[in-house]
Order: structure tokens, then sequence, then C-alpha cells
């Protein structure tokens, strides 16, 4: 038995004051409009995530 494989991405890009979420599945994409809240959670997840190797 085989599956296909499904290429997937969600990240958010920082403009430094705000974020853009980008999100593609499949064919289909999407893209939310810059959001400060979304360079907010960018900011938090960096800290969060880069705490291990500090």
């Amino acid at each position: 038995m085989e599956e296909a494989f499904t290429a997937e991405l969600i990240c958010i890009v920082d403009t430094l004051d705000r974020g853009l979420l980008v999100t593609r599945k499949g064919d289909g994409g999407r893209a939310l409009p810059p959001l400060r809240l979304m360079h907010w959670a960018k900011a938090a997840f960096e800290k969060r995530y880069l705490r291990q190797y500090r």
C-alpha cells in the first residue's frame, strides 16, 4: 500500500511591525492580511523555541 506525499507549509512572515500568516496545502494556499498580532505571536514563538539553544 502506497500513500501520496502532501506538502504542507505554515509560516509567519515578519515585517518587524506586522506579521503575515501564510498556509499552503496541496494545490491551495491562503494568506491573511498583515496583523500586529502575528508579529507578536512570531516573537513569542521564537523566544520560546530559541530558549533551549541559549
